[in-house]
């Protein structure tokens, strides 16, 4: 199964590097204030960071990305239990005692592990099923709707039920039965795993009254050679199916890895949303456009990250630069060019990420990069270039 909550074709790729000169954008537009509001602990941060800076240049994609986040804003705590579950089913997996598939585990304890593992990312799976069962309905954008649409069919009833059928056989409660043939040393050859019910006796057999169907041997309590001997018989016959389970519950995790840091970027945007409706600072979606012809203009845009940090009410601007290809900011000093310079990175910036501005309206043109210049502030100059 895929996300598709921040692309509509494929995942986000969070091991990509961040893009070069990330470092003075972020110090240059402040950003680290911005980021600090959207994130609730380390990892939040670093998803945020990713997403805000691997801007988009395809208005369609970024619209995408404003459907869903509308969808998130109208339904904040269907957004953070979804997000909940995937971290807590990450959170599982690390406290399963023992783990599995470390240097000095064995066959049989690796598939103990496994099934543990599988086991508990299905409840949580159910979990998510259930939000999907509830909400569905309530949800408009194509990213949720098809998550929803795919949870529901791919984790329907009939997939619990086997799942839960073939983990109850890999616990091996009534023994592991495994098949073998003789090799020309006599030693054990092409090891087959069987299916506990092959084992099941007759009852005529159970009772001593029918024909034998199987011959046993206890080993001696004492008996460690013996011991360890069936130990290596068991876990050659499980090594084949405790590889497949761990390579499940490995599937499963990466599953729930990428929900969490799409999930991520999005909780972000509703922690933002929260701080700035705590200041009363207008918000909206910006309107993305192609790269010509030229389109700039903003209502009461103000600085996102000045009005986090500002404790007073911060003035907006009001800018009509449609078909200009070059805008120069001039003024006094201390006039606020600065400030009304970042205001527009950062909403550039927002808008391309698939983000709400800080203005009643805004509208600009999707650029491939954004360079920022304030080393010559002792002149008292700086710009910016999009």
């Amino acid at each position: 199964m895929k996300a598709y909550l921040l692309f509509k074709d494929r995942d986000f790729d969070f091991g990509t590097d961040l893009p070069p000169g990330h470092q003075d954008l972020i110090q240059d537009l402040e950003l680290t204030t911005l980021l600090q509001a959207m994130a609730g602990d380390k990892f939040l941060y670093e998803v945020s960071t990713k997403v805000l800076l691997a801007g988009l240049d395809d208005p369609d994609a970024i619209r995408y990305r404003q459907r869903v986040l509308a969808d998130c804003l109208a339904q904040p705590d269907v957004i953070r239990q979804m997000y909940a579950v995937a971290t807590a089913a990450l959170e599982d997996r690390r406290h399963i005692w023992g783990g599995y598939g470390g240097t000095y585990q064995t066959p049989s304890s690796n598939l103990s592990g496994a099934v543990t593992t599988v086991d508990a990312y299905v409840a949580r799976l159910r979990q998510l099923r259930q939000i999907a069962d509830d909400h569905a309905g309530e949800v408009r954008s194509g990213g949720l709707r098809r998550l929803f649409t795919t949870l529901q069919r791919d984790l329907d009833d009939e997939y619990f039920g086997e799942i839960s059928y073939h983990l109850k056989q890999l616990r091996f409660r009534a023994g592991v039965l495994i098949s073998a043939e003789l090799g020309r040393d006599n030693s054990g050859i092409n090891l087959v795993l069987r299916a506990s019910g092959d084992a099941r006796k007759g009852w005529k057999e159970r009772l001593g009254i029918g024909p034998r169907t199987s011959y046993s041997f206890t080993l001696a309590p004492r008996d460690e050679a013996g011991a360890q001997i069936l130990s290596d018989l068991t876990g050659r016959g499980t090594n084949l199916v405790a590889n497949a389970v761990a390579q499940s519950a490995d599937h499963i995790r990466s599953y729930f890895t990428m929900l969490r840091a799409e999930l991520g970027f999005y909780v972000g945007c509703l922690n933002l949303a929260d701080r700035l409706a705590a200041k009363g600072a207008p918000v909206s979606v910006p309107e993305p456009g192609q790269s010509t012809p030229f389109a700039f203009s903003a209502i009461d845009l103000r600085d996102t990250c000045l009005e986090l940090r500002s404790q007073a009410t911060v003035v907006g601007n009001d800018v009509q630069a449609d078909g200009k290809s070059l805008v120069i900011i001039t003024g006094a000093n201390s006039g606020g060019k600065s400030t009304f310079l970042r205001s527009v990175g950062v909403a550039q910036l927002m808008m391309q990420c698939g983000l709400f501005v800080t203005a009643a309206a805004f509208r600009a043109n999707v650029t491939r990069g954004i360079f920022t210049d304030r080393k010559s502030t002792r002149l008292n100059s700086s710009h910016i270039t999009i």
